[in-house]
């Protein structure tokens, strides 16, 4: 696997990519010059020109520049680590902490008071988390925050994923065991190792001339300027636990993409879920005006069966009635005969009786015409009978009768007939 080693030093960006040990390709670019700024008006807004002239600092330049040098054919699976110079990292024994052995306990109180422990390496300090080892002693490194964030918005625009090590850590692993002085820019580094490059001492000094660095064979490849790829080396070979991970502060333009993409994904069930709701009670409307539909055609259908049965029912009710009439007035005829025999006066005869709907006229043989009428009076049915024309005297056999027409009006009011007894 390939392995990149960066070193962010004071003066210079120096990349190398190791594959099996082997330096197969190297590169540096100083620091200090950076690209032209470009006026805003002179690029279009929001292109990826007018961003890196507005925000790219000398150190991003530089890192920018030596990235594009590495060979694409070169970029594929391959691991990143950067070291960061003397100028923008330090560790150290921290002395003075107290015995406790929480180490989230320790990490806060040393990351609080990172000023008290390292020297101010700009305006924001970014301190890992502390190393208990196995003889008691604490070691922790420190990083200028800003440079970090610089660095890493480099890498997140060329979408490489890195670790972070302090220059000496990084030194650490490309030196053999021993003490070594090692110089980054116009800082020298007293290095004290042991196997497995575990650092037993560090002393920073300042180093006026030239020092003799330890000669790496793997470094042959590279000429003159090894001794300055030393700790780009040590981090390429170094080993996972010497790695610190480190999560720059987010891009302001991806949290603004990401949260529009929250606010789309928030707004997306609320929409959903609100047209659901309308949709429903759409369907819900149609399901019921349906129903009612269906019920309004049954009762159109009822409706109808049932005038058609009224009709039928009102002819049959209107036959009915005129039966009814019919043997109310047949009854009534019969039943004024019977009531005007019952009333008559003994050895009265009928003649003739016709009747109609008004009045009636009686023709009766009786001994004294003038008995009949008081008879008369009593029939319901009979109203002011009187005797009309000449009342003549004939012999029936070996009677004497008299023969009298007698004319009467019928009452309105209806009586009906009685009924005859069940036998």
């Amino acid at each position: 696997m390939k392995r990149l080693g960066i070193l962010i030093s004071s003066d210079a960006v120096r990349a190398l990519i190791v594959r099996s040990g082997r330096v197969v390709w190297h590169a540096e670019s100083a620091i200090g010059t950076t690209e032209v700024q470009i006026p805003r008006e002179a690029c279009p807004r929001g292109s990826a020109s007018d961003r890196r002239a507005r925000d790219d600092g000398p150190v991003s330049a530089a890192l920018h520049r030596v990235l594009s040098k590495v060979p694409r054919s070169r970029v594929g699976r391959m691991t990143v680590r950067v070291a960061f110079g003397l100028a923008y990292s330090d560790m150290k024994r921290i002395e003075g902490l107290p015995p406790a052995r929480q180490p989230k306990l320790l990490n806060r109180l040393v990351s609080e008071n990172a000023d008290a422990f390292f020297l101010r390496l700009g305006a924001r300090t970014f301190v890992s988390e502390v190393e208990l080892r196995a003889d008691g002693s604490a070691w922790a490194s420190a990083f200028d925050a800003a440079v970090l964030d610089e660095v890493f918005g480099v890498l997140r625009k060329r979408r490489l994923a890195a670790g972070v090590m302090s220059f000496a850590t990084a030194a650490a692993h490309a030196v053999a065991p021993g003490t070594w002085c090692i110089r980054d820019g116009g800082v020298g580094l007293e290095l004290t190792t042991i196997e497995g490059a575990v650092i037993q001492s560090v002393w920073r000094r300042v180093v006026a001339s030239p020092s003799e660095a330890p000669a790496v064979a793997a470094l042959d490849a590279v000429g003159a300027n090894a001794p300055r790829f030393l700790a780009a080396f040590g981090a390429a070979i170094g080993p996972s636990r010497g790695v610190l991970p480190w999560r720059p502060a987010p891009d302001p333009a991806r949290v603004r993409a990401l949260r529009r993409v929250r606010l789309v994904a928030a707004s997306l069930p609320l929409i959903a879920s609100t047209s659901a709701a309308l949709i429903a009670r759409g369907v819900h409307a149609d399901h019921i005006a349906g129903v009612a539909k269906t019920e309004l055609a049954r009762f159109r259908a009822s409706d109808s069966a049932a005038s058609t049965i009224d009709a039928e029912l009102r002819r049959t009710t209107a036959e009915l009635d005129r039966i009814n009439q019919f043997q109310i007035a047949r009854g009534r005829v019969t039943a004024l005969l019977g009531a005007i025999s019952e009333a008559l006066p003994d050895s009265t005869a009928l003649v003739s009786l016709r009747v109609d709907s008004l009045e009636g006229n009686i023709v009766a043989l009786t001994p004294h015409a003038a008995t009949v009428l008081p008879a008369l009076f009593d029939v319901s049915d009979v109203v002011a009978p009187r005797i009309v024309g000449s009342v003549t005297r004939e012999v029936q056999g070996t009677a004497h009768v008299e023969r009298a027409s007698i004319r009467f009006r019928r009452s309105r009011t209806i009586h009906s007939p009685a009924r005859p007894a069940s036998r």
